[in-house]
């Protein structure tokens, strides 16, 4: 299933609202995903490239259910995606939660597919 362009901007929108810049480090919207999307097209299953294409189009529309605002997910300041992506997390509907863990998680395989991320983060005084 190819992904349109605006598709693949919604998408690396909500990734890096996800995992923002923080402590030094750069975000996921810092990185180039380039190689991790090769991968992950290889490696996925149709179910979860689907899922991942709902979650995303739910989330870049949610702010006009949830906030009331006539506002796509791109065009909010950081605290608003926050409270849409926390919204979505605790959702009551399973769904709901569902696709934002999916979102969730593919950030974080992204992040941490990262050489420099994993070192930053093995070299850290804990």
């Amino acid at each position: 299933m190819m992904w349109m362009d605006f598709e693949r901007r919604m998408l690396h929108q909500i990734l890096a609202a996800v995992i923002p810049a923080d402590g030094g480090r750069p975000g996921l919207g810092d990185l180039d995903l380039t190689e991790f999307w090769v991968e992950f097209k290889s490696a996925t299953t149709p179910l979860l490239a689907f899922g991942l294409r709902a979650a995303t189009w739910f989330i870049t529309f949610c702010p006009l259910f949830y906030l009331g605002k006539p506002r796509l997910f791109r065009h909010l300041d950081r605290s608003q995606k926050n409270l849409i992506l926390i919204g979505a997390l605790t959702s009551k509907s399973y769904l709901i939660r569902q696709m934002a863990n999916t979102l969730k998680i593919v950030a974080c395989f992204a992040y941490f597919r990262d050489a420099s991320i994993r070192n930053s983060f093995a070299n850290a005084n804990v």
